[in-house]
């Protein structure tokens, strides 16, 4: 999942920024850094986690949310779903 998303924030940047895919863009971006940032969480002890920090996350990620509950009917929000779902087919 994590690829996916960062496949999608490259592919954003690629296609001049369409103001169209911003939302769905930040909706990847924060998936893809909650992702790190739950393996830091789960492998690192090394990382000391404040409250301020955790909040930050917690903050970003209820914007991620609002901002997939506008998106989601889209069909580029669509697509993007079924990718994060459906593994990738390689042809022979």
């Amino acid at each position: 999942m994590k690829r996916v998303c960062d496949d999608y924030v490259k592919s954003f940047y690629s296609a001049g920024k369409p103001a169209s895919g911003l939302l769905l863009k930040d909706v990847a971006e924060t998936f893809s850094e909650l992702q790190l940032r739950r393996h830091i969480a789960d492998y690192d002890n090394s990382y000391v986690w404040t409250r301020a920090v955790a909040q930050e996350w917690i903050d970003r990620s209820t914007i991620a949310f609002t901002s997939w509950d506008a998106i989601r009917t889209q069909d580029e929000a669509q697509d993007f779903l079924l990718s994060l779902f459906l593994p990738k087919l390689t042809r022979p």
